[in-house]
Protein backbone atom coordinates (compact mmCIF):
# COMPACT_ATOMS: atom_id res chain seq x y z
CA UNK A 1 0.00 0.00 0.00
CA UNK A 2 2.83 2.35 0.67
CA UNK A 3 4.70 2.10 -2.55
CA UNK A 4 1.62 2.39 -3.85
CA UNK A 5 0.94 5.86 -2.36
CA UNK A 6 4.84 6.32 -3.07
CA UNK A 7 4.51 5.80 -6.91
CA UNK A 8 1.22 8.14 -7.32
CA UNK A 9 2.44 11.00 -5.66
CA UNK A 10 5.96 10.65 -7.77
CA UNK A 11 3.39 10.52 -10.89
CA UNK A 12 1.56 13.82 -9.54
CA UNK A 13 4.96 15.55 -9.26
CA UNK A 14 6.03 14.75 -12.45
CA UNK A 15 2.49 16.07 -14.06
CA UNK A 16 2.93 19.26 -11.99
CA UNK A 17 6.49 19.99 -13.33
CA UNK A 18 5.39 19.06 -16.83
CA UNK A 19 2.63 22.19 -16.87
CA UNK A 20 4.76 24.32 -15.36
CA UNK A 21 7.79 23.92 -18.00
CA UNK A 22 4.84 24.03 -20.72
CA UNK A 23 3.99 27.27 -18.90
CA UNK A 24 7.30 28.70 -18.80
CA UNK A 25 8.04 27.93 -22.28
CA UNK A 26 4.66 29.29 -24.10
CA UNK A 27 5.75 32.46 -22.39
CA UNK A 28 8.75 33.43 -24.45
CA UNK A 29 9.56 31.89 -28.31
CA UNK A 30 12.39 32.58 -30.58
CA UNK A 31 12.79 31.52 -34.14
CA UNK A 32 15.08 32.06 -37.11
CA UNK A 33 15.46 32.64 -40.11
CA UNK A 34 18.05 32.39 -42.92
CA UNK A 35 17.64 33.61 -46.75
CA UNK A 36 19.23 32.34 -48.74
CA UNK A 37 20.56 28.58 -47.43
CA UNK A 38 22.07 27.82 -50.75
CA UNK A 39 24.88 30.50 -51.68
CA UNK A 40 27.66 31.33 -53.24
CA UNK A 41 31.08 33.35 -52.07
CA UNK A 42 30.66 36.75 -51.11
CA UNK A 43 26.93 36.69 -51.05
CA UNK A 44 24.57 38.25 -48.42
CA UNK A 45 22.69 36.02 -46.59
CA UNK A 46 19.78 37.92 -44.66
CA UNK A 47 19.99 35.96 -41.20
CA UNK A 48 16.50 37.07 -38.68
CA UNK A 49 16.04 36.50 -34.72
CA UNK A 50 12.52 36.69 -33.61
CA UNK A 51 11.62 36.81 -30.20
CA UNK A 52 7.78 37.15 -28.89
CA UNK A 53 7.99 38.04 -25.24
CA UNK A 54 5.19 39.61 -22.95
CA UNK A 55 5.09 43.13 -23.06
CA UNK A 56 6.34 43.50 -19.23
CA UNK A 57 10.13 41.55 -19.80
CA UNK A 58 13.30 42.50 -20.92
CA UNK A 59 15.78 41.32 -23.31
CA UNK A 60 19.11 41.83 -21.18
CA UNK A 61 21.57 40.75 -23.54
CA UNK A 62 21.52 41.69 -27.35
CA UNK A 63 23.08 39.34 -30.36
CA UNK A 64 25.05 42.46 -32.10
CA UNK A 65 28.45 40.79 -31.04
CA UNK A 66 27.69 37.36 -31.18
CA UNK A 67 30.19 34.58 -32.88
CA UNK A 68 29.00 33.57 -36.25
CA UNK A 69 31.70 31.23 -36.68
CA UNK A 70 32.75 31.34 -40.23
CA UNK A 71 30.28 33.94 -41.13
CA UNK A 72 31.04 38.31 -40.93
CA UNK A 73 28.69 40.22 -40.08
CA UNK A 74 28.52 43.31 -42.56
CA UNK A 75 25.63 44.86 -40.92
CA UNK A 76 22.85 44.35 -38.22
CA UNK A 77 19.32 46.29 -37.73
CA UNK A 78 16.86 46.19 -34.55
CA UNK A 79 13.54 46.58 -35.28
CA UNK A 80 11.32 48.46 -33.24
CA UNK A 81 9.33 46.42 -31.10
CA UNK A 82 5.50 45.21 -32.57
CA UNK A 83 2.88 44.93 -30.15
CA UNK A 84 0.55 41.80 -30.59
CA UNK A 85 -2.57 39.85 -29.04
CA UNK A 86 -2.47 39.32 -25.34
CA UNK A 87 -0.14 41.96 -24.48
CA UNK A 88 2.70 40.34 -26.09
CA UNK A 89 5.68 41.76 -27.96
CA UNK A 90 7.68 40.85 -31.47
CA UNK A 91 11.35 41.86 -31.72
CA UNK A 92 13.14 41.39 -34.32
CA UNK A 93 16.82 41.61 -34.89
CA UNK A 94 18.01 41.91 -38.57
CA UNK A 95 21.61 40.66 -39.44
CA UNK A 96 23.73 40.55 -43.04
CA UNK A 97 26.26 38.20 -43.14
CA UNK A 98 28.63 36.87 -45.93
CA UNK A 99 31.02 33.84 -45.75
CA UNK A 100 34.12 33.35 -47.80
CA UNK A 101 34.53 29.97 -48.23
CA UNK A 102 33.66 26.75 -49.72
CA UNK A 103 31.63 23.96 -47.86
CA UNK A 104 28.88 23.32 -45.67
CA UNK A 105 28.14 25.50 -42.41
CA UNK A 106 26.27 26.39 -39.62
CA UNK A 107 25.47 29.44 -37.65
CA UNK A 108 25.95 28.43 -34.73
CA UNK A 109 23.40 28.42 -32.21
CA UNK A 110 23.04 31.46 -29.76
CA UNK A 111 21.78 32.33 -26.33
CA UNK A 112 19.56 35.12 -25.37
CA UNK A 113 19.08 35.89 -21.98
CA UNK A 114 15.61 37.75 -20.75
CA UNK A 115 14.25 39.12 -17.27
CA UNK A 116 11.21 38.44 -16.19
CA UNK A 117 8.39 41.22 -13.73
CA UNK A 118 10.23 39.21 -10.92
CA UNK A 119 13.83 39.79 -12.01
CA UNK A 120 14.12 36.34 -12.77
CA UNK A 121 16.50 35.34 -16.15
CA UNK A 122 15.49 33.31 -18.42
CA UNK A 123 17.09 31.94 -21.30
CA UNK A 124 15.99 30.98 -24.87
CA UNK A 125 18.23 28.99 -27.16
CA UNK A 126 18.62 29.96 -30.85
CA UNK A 127 18.57 26.98 -33.46
CA UNK A 128 21.52 26.39 -35.38
CA UNK A 129 20.86 27.46 -39.39
CA UNK A 130 22.64 24.88 -42.10
CA UNK A 131 24.09 26.98 -44.89
CA UNK A 132 25.91 25.82 -48.24
CA UNK A 133 28.17 27.79 -50.36
CA UNK A 134 28.62 26.39 -53.58
CA UNK A 135 31.04 27.07 -56.52
CA UNK A 136 29.67 29.39 -59.37
CA UNK A 137 29.30 27.10 -62.38
CA UNK A 138 28.93 28.48 -66.29
CA UNK A 139 25.68 26.28 -66.98
CA UNK A 140 24.88 28.35 -70.37
CA UNK A 141 28.20 27.51 -72.27
CA UNK A 142 30.53 24.48 -72.92
CA UNK A 143 33.80 27.23 -73.63
CA UNK A 144 34.12 30.59 -72.71
CA UNK A 145 34.29 33.54 -75.07
CA UNK A 146 36.55 35.74 -75.86
CA UNK A 147 37.68 38.77 -73.93
CA UNK A 148 36.57 41.77 -75.28
CA UNK A 149 39.46 44.15 -76.65
CA UNK A 150 40.36 46.65 -74.24
CA UNK A 151 39.59 50.46 -74.52
CA UNK A 152 42.07 53.00 -75.65
CA UNK A 153 41.89 55.96 -74.71
CA UNK A 154 43.06 58.47 -77.24
CA UNK A 155 46.28 60.36 -75.97
CA UNK A 156 43.92 63.50 -76.19
CA UNK A 157 44.49 66.66 -74.23
CA UNK A 158 41.29 67.77 -73.41
CA UNK A 159 40.80 64.54 -71.60
CA UNK A 160 44.04 65.25 -69.42
CA UNK A 161 42.35 68.25 -68.19
CA UNK A 162 38.58 67.03 -67.59
CA UNK A 163 40.16 64.11 -65.51
CA UNK A 164 42.91 66.58 -63.13
CA UNK A 165 39.45 68.87 -62.84
CA UNK A 166 37.67 66.64 -61.38
CA UNK A 167 40.70 65.72 -59.02
CA UNK A 168 41.29 68.95 -58.09
CA UNK A 169 37.03 69.38 -57.41
CA UNK A 170 37.41 66.51 -54.82
CA UNK A 171 40.36 67.10 -53.56
CA UNK A 172 39.03 70.53 -52.77
CA UNK A 173 35.39 69.05 -51.51
CA UNK A 174 37.24 66.89 -49.20
CA UNK A 175 39.91 69.05 -47.78
CA UNK A 176 36.63 71.44 -47.02
CA UNK A 177 34.46 68.89 -44.76
CA UNK A 178 38.19 68.33 -43.19
CA UNK A 179 38.72 71.70 -42.41
CA UNK A 180 35.39 72.23 -40.97
CA UNK A 181 35.32 69.46 -39.02
CA UNK A 182 38.76 70.15 -37.68
CA UNK A 183 37.33 74.22 -36.64
CA UNK A 184 34.70 72.41 -34.62
CA UNK A 185 37.09 70.64 -32.37
CA UNK A 186 39.44 73.79 -32.57
CA UNK A 187 36.50 76.04 -31.63
CA UNK A 188 35.66 73.86 -28.36
CA UNK A 189 39.58 74.56 -27.01
CA UNK A 190 40.36 78.20 -28.52
CA UNK A 191 42.73 79.32 -25.81
CA UNK A 192 41.56 83.02 -27.23
CA UNK A 193 38.44 82.20 -25.63
CA UNK A 194 37.80 82.81 -21.52
CA UNK A 195 39.27 79.86 -19.22
CA UNK A 196 36.99 77.90 -17.87
CA UNK A 197 37.77 74.59 -16.69
CA UNK A 198 36.96 71.22 -18.03
CA UNK A 199 33.78 70.19 -16.12
CA UNK A 200 32.40 73.89 -16.10
CA UNK A 201 32.38 74.44 -19.31
CA UNK A 202 31.04 70.84 -19.85
CA UNK A 203 28.16 71.44 -17.61
CA UNK A 204 27.12 74.68 -19.65
CA UNK A 205 26.91 72.64 -22.96
CA UNK A 206 25.09 70.33 -21.60
CA UNK A 207 22.34 72.36 -19.98
CA UNK A 208 22.52 74.33 -23.09
CA UNK A 209 21.44 70.87 -25.02
CA UNK A 210 19.16 70.22 -22.25
CA UNK A 211 17.23 73.32 -22.38
CA UNK A 212 15.64 72.39 -26.18
CA UNK A 213 14.12 69.55 -24.65
CA UNK A 214 14.31 66.16 -25.90
CA UNK A 215 14.85 65.46 -29.66
CA UNK A 216 12.46 64.00 -32.15
CA UNK A 217 12.82 60.47 -33.66
CA UNK A 218 14.57 62.02 -36.45
CA UNK A 219 16.61 63.71 -34.29
CA UNK A 220 17.94 61.33 -31.37
CA UNK A 221 21.00 60.59 -33.64
CA UNK A 222 22.17 64.58 -34.00
CA UNK A 223 21.25 64.53 -30.26
CA UNK A 224 23.42 61.56 -29.05
CA UNK A 225 26.32 62.38 -30.99
CA UNK A 226 26.09 66.34 -29.73
CA UNK A 227 26.45 65.05 -26.36
CA UNK A 228 28.92 62.90 -26.86
CA UNK A 229 30.99 65.01 -28.35
CA UNK A 230 30.47 67.23 -24.95
CA UNK A 231 31.92 64.23 -23.01
CA UNK A 232 34.81 63.46 -25.63
CA UNK A 233 36.22 67.35 -25.34
CA UNK A 234 35.79 67.09 -21.35
CA UNK A 235 37.63 63.86 -21.10
CA UNK A 236 40.37 65.29 -23.62
CA UNK A 237 40.78 68.28 -21.50
CA UNK A 238 40.62 66.53 -18.47
CA UNK A 239 43.08 63.74 -18.97
CA UNK A 240 45.44 65.20 -21.82
CA UNK A 241 44.16 62.83 -24.19
CA UNK A 242 42.96 62.57 -27.82
CA UNK A 243 39.03 61.72 -27.99
CA UNK A 244 37.45 63.34 -31.21
CA UNK A 245 38.89 60.84 -33.56
CA UNK A 246 39.37 57.49 -31.74
CA UNK A 247 36.86 54.51 -31.19
CA UNK A 248 35.13 54.10 -28.28
CA UNK A 249 37.30 50.58 -27.19
CA UNK A 250 39.85 53.12 -28.04
CA UNK A 251 39.50 55.98 -25.63
CA UNK A 252 38.16 53.47 -22.72
CA UNK A 253 41.76 51.81 -23.45
CA UNK A 254 43.59 55.19 -22.35
CA UNK A 255 41.39 55.97 -19.41
CA UNK A 256 42.33 52.66 -17.84
CA UNK A 257 45.85 54.29 -17.55
CA UNK A 258 44.48 56.37 -14.96
CA UNK A 259 43.80 55.85 -11.77
CA UNK A 260 41.03 58.16 -11.19
CA UNK A 261 38.81 57.19 -14.04
CA UNK A 262 38.79 53.59 -12.81
CA UNK A 263 35.24 54.51 -10.75
CA UNK A 264 33.65 55.49 -14.11
CA UNK A 265 35.06 53.01 -16.72
CA UNK A 266 31.63 50.96 -16.27
CA UNK A 267 29.02 53.55 -16.72
CA UNK A 268 31.18 55.30 -19.78
CA UNK A 269 31.57 52.20 -21.23
CA UNK A 270 27.35 51.70 -21.07
CA UNK A 271 26.61 55.28 -22.60
CA UNK A 272 29.64 54.83 -25.15
CA UNK A 273 27.81 51.64 -26.13
CA UNK A 274 24.06 52.94 -26.30
CA UNK A 275 25.73 55.79 -27.99
CA UNK A 276 27.16 53.74 -30.75
CA UNK A 277 24.33 51.83 -31.27
CA UNK A 278 22.55 54.38 -32.18
CA UNK A 279 24.76 56.11 -34.22
CA UNK A 280 25.87 52.55 -36.41
CA UNK A 281 23.03 49.79 -35.91
CA UNK A 282 19.76 52.75 -36.45
CA UNK A 283 18.93 51.81 -32.88
CA UNK A 284 15.92 53.97 -31.29
CA UNK A 285 16.47 54.14 -28.00
CA UNK A 286 13.22 54.70 -25.19
CA UNK A 287 12.32 57.94 -23.74
CA UNK A 288 13.63 56.99 -20.67
CA UNK A 289 17.02 56.19 -22.42
CA UNK A 290 17.17 59.49 -24.17
CA UNK A 291 15.79 61.36 -20.95
CA UNK A 292 18.42 59.93 -19.04
CA UNK A 293 21.51 60.53 -21.23
CA UNK A 294 22.37 64.08 -19.84
CA UNK A 295 22.01 63.19 -16.60
CA UNK A 296 24.16 60.01 -16.64
CA UNK A 297 27.10 62.24 -18.81
CA UNK A 298 26.79 64.82 -15.38
CA UNK A 299 27.38 62.22 -13.60
CA UNK A 300 30.06 60.74 -15.15
CA UNK A 301 31.90 64.48 -15.22
CA UNK A 302 30.82 64.90 -11.55
CA UNK A 303 33.40 62.26 -11.06
CA UNK A 304 36.15 63.20 -12.25
CA UNK A 305 36.67 66.40 -10.97
CA UNK A 306 39.88 66.65 -9.01
CA UNK A 307 39.41 66.85 -5.58
CA UNK A 308 41.63 70.17 -5.07
CA UNK A 309 38.94 71.84 -7.63
CA UNK A 310 35.93 70.66 -5.38
CA UNK A 311 37.73 71.89 -2.01
CA UNK A 312 38.72 75.22 -3.52
CA UNK A 313 35.16 75.63 -5.14
CA UNK A 314 34.17 75.00 -1.58
CA UNK A 315 35.81 78.06 0.06
CA UNK A 316 34.57 80.45 -2.54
Amino acid sequence: MMLKFRRLLTFVILLLNYERVDLEASTCSVSVSANPVICHIGDEIRYSIIIERPENWTVLQLPVGANLGSFEIRDFYLLPPVKKEKGKVKQEYKFNLAIYQLGEFEIPSLDIFLSDPSGKTNTLKVEKVKISVVPISDTNSETLADLKPQIRLKDNLLIWKIVLGLIFILTGILLYFYLKKRKKITESLDSSQPYLPPHVEAFAKLDEIEKRGLPQDDKIKEYYSEVMDVLRVFIARRFGILTMERTSEEIIDDLERFQEAVVIIEDLKKIFELADMVKFAKLIPSKSETAGLIPEAKSIIERLIPPTVIEEEEKK
